[in-house]
């Protein structure tokens, strides 16, 4: 199977599983990731607490 294909599937799973969490944050960090400001090492943390703002609403950097 195709790389893009495996993405693909991955990513409709993953919609199911969530409400569409992971997609949403996959591609805003993908498109971050493909900036040319790009931090490398901020990537992994970026599309973390994007999930989980989209996962529940919250921001996950907030002390509450």
């Amino acid at each position: 199977m195709p790389t893009n294909e495996i993405t693909k599937k991955l990513l409709e799973d993953a919609a199911t599983r969530n409400g569409g969490a992971f997609g949403m944050a996959y591609d805003l960090t993908k498109t971050y990731a493909g900036s040319a400001n790009a931090d490398g090492s901020i990537i992994p943390v970026l599309f973390m607490e994007l999930y989980e703002l989209f996962k529940d609403g919250k921001d996950p950097r907030s002390q509450d």
